[in-house]
């Protein structure tokens, strides 16, 4: 592993991660590399589902690459014609319904824009660096054209994106797919659409179809699931037995450089915490700011994989999952799964790292959540006691924390002050109750000094027992929100 992943081959000198950056390197991989080593495997294994399947040239040189083009004339006649959406998971999102669209507003933009294409291309620019870098996008940020297609209601960001890459298919009426890769004398060309922070989105799925005349078969891929493994694969089979003796080919090179590039970038199956990770508030502020994305990455990768398989178990029920910010003065980075987006309006699951431990459980931490959850506890005072009995009696040892939330003055900080710990196996529900009551009893009376009261009921892990469960981890994270699952429940209903 890199300890500065700056040092990484692929990886640009600061600024933004764009989905440019990894399809470049995608593509420079199966193009530098020897092909009958990677290219060839790479495209049999991601192409198996197709058929015909692809014949290959005898001369592997044979097969070309284009990057940000709109499809040739040539590719375009090509009797095998395949677009490959690859993204962090394979999904779709329904990007016209996502926000609400002024359709005469955009019929006007189209029939505007496709009469004086050359005179819009700042406003093309714009639009299209706003959707590949990632991030939050207000409607502020767009060119004021746009902005009137969309209203006056406020969007948020994650909708607005969704919207926006839907209004550039239709006013912009052009393939631009991220990479294609084809060959004239074997008759095939596979168009490659990267997204690395969203799902695909149908409506350039459809265009690119469109651009390649008929007959395209759509192909959907996942970094974590299918190109990460199977580069994995090819490298592991790369130079075997020159390793050992301290020979390395230009292709294990190449391989593992993109293979800790993906794994840096969160495009990797969550692969375990290291020890640095949970170093980073000790260090200085350059080694601080060099690492907080790699942590913040491997939460990522985490809180994904649970969610994932969560989702599977009780679909539609857990819908959201993020992870925050990564603040030296925080001195953790926490992600969460929850019912709402607003996941802090209700108890949900949480994720913490820090530099003394890695925790997952449940949490209750503003004045909505805690008043539902306290609610709800006086109603069915038997109920939330049978609960807390039978977590304790099950494999992970939960331990019960009281605190209260303490706002700083500035928006979304806060500090916090621990009332009690205990660990479920060694008290009575009551005692539980009990602290958290009269915590809340004193916040309703105003003697809390604008104190929030929250708690926790979570598995912590020291540093060496998170890092020595490697992926693993991720198991016992879906254990314990298993465990939690009837509490959550209980919490929010």
């Amino acid at each position: 592993m890199v300890e500065d992943w700056h040092h990484n081959i692929f990886q640009p000198y600061g600024g933004k991660l764009l989905e440019d950056d990894v399809t470049k390197a995608l593509i420079n991989i199966l193009e530098k590399c020897d092909r009958e080593k990677v290219l060839k495997p790479f495209l049999k294994e991601i192409m198996k589902e197709t058929i015909p399947k692809i014949i290959f040239p005898n001369n592997l040189e044979n097969i070309k690459f284009n990057m940000q083009e709109t499809p040739t004339d040539e590719a375009k006649k090509s009797k095998q014609k395949y677009v490959v959406g690859i993204s962090p998971k394979v999904e779709d999102k329904d990007d016209k319904k996502e926000v609400s669209i002024d359709k005469e507003k955009l019929k006007a933009l189209s029939k505007k824009y496709g009469k004086e294409s050359n005179k819009y291309k700042s406003e093309k620019s714009k639009i299209e660096k706003l959707i590949d870098e990632g991030g939050d996008i207000k409607k502020s940020d767009l060119p004021k054209d746009f902005q009137e297609i969309f209203g006056k209601n406020k969007i948020a960001p994650d909708k607005l994106r969704g919207g926006l890459q839907y209004v550039y298919d239709v006013v912009f009426r052009e393939s631009r797919p991220d990479a294609m890769i084809w060959c004239k004398s074997q008759d095939f060309a596979i168009l490659i659409e990267n997204k690395i922070y969203d799902e695909q989105f149908p409506s350039q799925i459809e265009r690119h179809r469109k651009s390649m005349e008929g007959n395209v078969k759509e192909i959907k891929k996942s970094w974590m699931k299918d190109i990460y493994p199977e580069f994995k694969r090819i490298e592991k089979g790369i130079d075997i037995g020159k390793k050992k003796q301290g020979q390395e080919s230009k292709e294990s090179f190449l391989l593992k450089e993109f293979r800790e590039y993906l794994e840096a970038i969160g495009l990797a199956p969550f692969r375990g915490f290291e020890k640095e990770d949970f170093a980073l508030w000790m260090d200085n502020e350059k080694a601080f700011e060099a690492g907080k994305r790699r942590v913040k990455e491997r939460m990522d990768s985490l809180v994904k994989e649970v969610h994932e398989r969560l989702s599977k178990q009780w679909p539609g029920e857990l819908e959201y999952a993020d992870v925050g910010s990564v603040k030296k003065e925080d001195g953790y980075v926490w992600g969460y799964i929850s019912r709402e987006k607003n996941q802090s309006d209700i108890t949900h699951f949480n994720f913490v790292i820090r530099e003394n431990a890695f925790e997952v459980g449940i949490t209750s931490e503003l004045k909505k959540a805690v008043t539902t959850f306290n609610e709800n506890i006086s109603k069915d005072v038997e109920k939330f006691d049978k609960i807390l009995k039978e977590i304790a009696k099950k494999k992970e040892d939960i331990y019960f924390e009281s605190w209260w939330r303490i706002p700083t003055g500035k928006p979304r900080e806060f500090d916090s002050d621990t009332v009690c710990e205990l660990y479920l196996r060694q008290v009575d529900p009551k005692m539980c109750r009990e602290f958290f009551k009269k915590m809340v009893d004193k916040y309703k009376k105003g003697e809390g000094n604008r104190k929030i009261p929250a708690l926790n009921f979570k598995v912590r892990y020291l540093p060496s027992e998170a890092i020595k469960k490697k992926e693993g981890l991720a198991d016992k994270c879906v254990e314990v929100i298993k465990q939690l699952k009837e509490l959550h429940d209980f919490a929010n209903r």
